[in-house]
């Protein structure tokens, strides 16, 4: 039986806290049960990328790890929206 993957994207606007990580887990769930693949692309938490330029500008905003910084935002809300379909038992890559 070959598995449809689906693609969902998760921006700023659905994710603005992280009490929202549990309607996004929901959401792939739903996906998941009826045999589906998800492959999700997961935004930084509402405000998050700004916070993280405006320390870019307080600190020095040129060079090379001004976007190691930036990925921050990503990186922090993909992993919790992991754990949080580790819990649920989904099979999780990040």
């Amino acid at each position: 039986m070959q598995h449809e993957t689906l693609i969902l994207k998760f921006g700023s606007s659905v994710l603005r806290t992280d009490t929202d990580v549990t309607a996004v887990v929901t959401e792939i769930y739903r996906h998941w049960r009826r045999g589906r693949r998800v492959a999700a692309v997961i935004s930084a938490f509402q405000g998050r990328t700004d916070q993280l330029v405006s320390l870019a500008e307080h600190v020095g905003d040129t060079g090379r790890s001004l976007g190691a910084l930036l990925g921050v935002g990503e990186i922090e809300s993909s992993a919790a929206v992991a754990l949080g379909l580790e819990r649920a038992g989904l099979p999780t890559r990040l």
